[in-house]
């Protein structure tokens, strides 16, 4: 019986030192500043050049006018964080993947991100985390965009009519502030936007070419939604214990329905956010 104890005993000990080790976390310094060139220019047989971008903490300033399907530069001063570029026929991938978590002063970071698009038909697909993103995508021709992002600061702007029909616009995010300017430029069909313990604004001004559906969905998050006048749109909100604020505008409610009037293809919303707030506003 008291071997068995013993034997129990230093098992438990032996659980409990397990347990309580941690694995320690590689502090690296900053080094020098790096410049990395991007100068990529559409290729293979398909009309449409599929570009991704992948970076992590730091700036991303993305914009249209570029003489190729992506040009810029890159400044980064984490060797880990190299960037890696991949061309593969109309296939254009810039990525920075650290392959284990890093302590960095944050501080001392630089990780600048100046690109811009060309004017060629584009799918966009942009993965950041902790990032301050200033996207312009006046008049770029968009067939698709993504995001995906986290703890992060982003304003995506349209301002300018996007020249073909973007087929979808899925944006994914959580603990981030982000503001969508102009999304009637955009000259969408179709959005999913799923969010998450932050606060964003969607902002549709711009006439819409076509009717345009748009889903959201979520929970403790503050949505904004900022209609322009003479714009007809439908918000059906279907949230559970989500607070409804129509502050501005000219509104016919019933329920959990509110509808704009208004001359243009028709805007659908549909929201479903759990413990969030859903403002309205017309302007």
């Amino acid at each position: 019986m008291k071997k068995r104890i013993l034997i129990l005993t230093s098992l438990l000990i032996l659980i409990s030192v397990a347990c309580t080790i941690t694995i320690p976390v590689p502090t690296i310094k900053p080094g020098e500043t790096r410049t990395m060139n991007v100068e990529e220019s559409p290729s293979g047989n398909s009309t449409v050049t599929q570009i991704t971008i992948q970076m992590n903490a730091g700036s991303l300033n993305l914009k249209g006018g570029g003489a190729k399907a992506v040009e810029g530069t890159i400044q980064y001063n984490i060797p880990e964080w190299e960037p890696q570029l991949i061309h593969t026929d109309n296939k254009i991938t810039i990525q920075q993947k650290p392959e284990l978590p890093l302590q960095i002063p944050s501080a001392a970071i630089i990780n600048k991100w100046d690109l811009a698009l060309g004017k060629s038909p584009i799918e966009l697909s942009v993965h950041a985390n902790a990032y301050k993103g200033e996207i312009n995508l006046s008049g770029v021709p968009l067939r698709k965009l993504e995001f995906k992002d986290s703890a992060s600061d982003n304003e995506l702007i349209f301002e300018e009519y996007n020249p073909e029909t973007l087929e979808l616009i899925t944006y994914t995010t959580s603990a981030s502030t982000a503001t969508l300017r102009g999304l009637g430029f955009a000259n969408f069909t179709q959005m999913n936007f799923d969010a998450s313990a932050g606060s964003y604004t969607l902002d549709f001004a711009g006439k819409l070419q076509q009717p345009a559906s748009v889903t959201i969905v979520g929970g403790g998050c503050n949505i904004k939604l900022i209609i322009p006048k003479g714009t007809a749109s439908i918000i059906e909100n279907n949230g559970t214990t989500t607070t409804v604020d129509v502050t501005r505008g000219s509104w016919n409610i019933d329920q959990n329905v509110y509808k704009t009037e208004g001359e243009s293809p028709l805007l659908t919303i549909k929201v479903e956010i759990g413990a969030g707030r859903l403002e309205l506003i017309q302007q």
